[in-house]
């Protein structure tokens, strides 16, 4: 309860929706899975998940007027810029789908690539927000398969250990499950290094 309390405090403060909505799914694969290994109907869980998060949902929209003007509120373009962004790296990726434009040279190869309407490389020299788009971008289709390989593989060991083990053991994998769900949905929407990202690797340890 604690570790959930700091998460939605962290997670509000930070103001970030994808965060958010990575929480919410980690916690209701959480409580699946549980209930499951309980032998408990896992439905049960999701729709207590879904009811606690939804009371949770409704207090920090009635009392936070950070969270409500998130959702409500212009955004300055940071959700709109997002697409033009995704089609720069597409093109990026559909032309050097091997080995990319290059490790960390994304933003300085980026403008022969925009073909969009928005012209968004010359007003916005930022890379994309999706870090596996970026990922597939800098270093080639093969590098993101790899990631998304050993990704996957981590959720599968997860699950055999929560579902195999007992006590903190499981739980420990229900958690570091949770926290990879929470970094790949995040990391849809808002980017970071795979090849940097100290949270990453300390999981997947």
């Amino acid at each position: 309860g604690a570790a959930v309390l700091l998460a939605l405090i962290a997670e509000l403060w930070s103001g970030s929706r994808g965060g958010w909505m990575g929480l919410a799914c980690a916690l209701g694969t959480g409580a699946y899975f549980y209930m499951q290994k309980q032998g408990k109907n896992p439905l049960i869980g999701l729709l207590t998940g879904g009811f606690a998060l939804s009371m949770v949902f409704a207090m920090l929209f009635a009392g936070s007027q950070v969270f409500r003007d998130r959702l409500v509120e212009g955004d300055a373009g940071a959700a709109e810029v997002r697409l033009p962004l995704m089609e720069v790296a597409m093109e990026m990726i559909k032309e050097n789908p091997v080995l990319g434009v290059g490790l960390n040279l994304y933003t300085r190869e980026m403008v022969p690539y925009d073909r969009t309407n928005h012209f968004i490389a010359y007003r916005y020299n930022h890379p994309v927000h999706n870090t596996f788009l970026m990922f597939a971008a800098e270093t080639g289709l093969l590098s993101l398969l790899m990631l998304s390989t050993l990704i996957v593989s981590m959720l599968f060991e997860c699950h055999r250990v929560a579902m195999r083990d007992d006590g903190i053991v499981a739980v420990a994998g229900l958690g570091v499950m949770g926290a990879l769900i929470s970094w790949v949905i995040h990391n849809q929407v808002n980017l970071t290094a795979p090849y940097n990202d100290t949270t990453l690797w300390a999981l997947m340890g």
